[in-house]
């Protein structure tokens, strides 16, 4: 899984990860994982978020 790919296409690489995860093109869990998709689709714009902030702000 290409890290590149994984944040330039959410959709995408959600589903990939967890194929890879499963060691199979499809998930039987998938409704799960898509619950989970978006909490994780959640914190990591709110990660991106707060990083724009720090460096607006002059931060580290």
């Amino acid at each position: 899984m290409r890290w590149k790919e994984f944040y330039t296409n959410l959709e995408v690489g959600y589903k990939q990860l967890y194929a890879d995860d499963a060691n199979t093109g499809v998930d039987p869990e998938y409704v799960f994982y898509q619950r989970r998709n978006r909490m994780y689709e959640l914190q990591l714009k709110n990660a991106m978020e707060l990083n724009r902030k720090r460096k607006r702000l002059g931060g580290h």
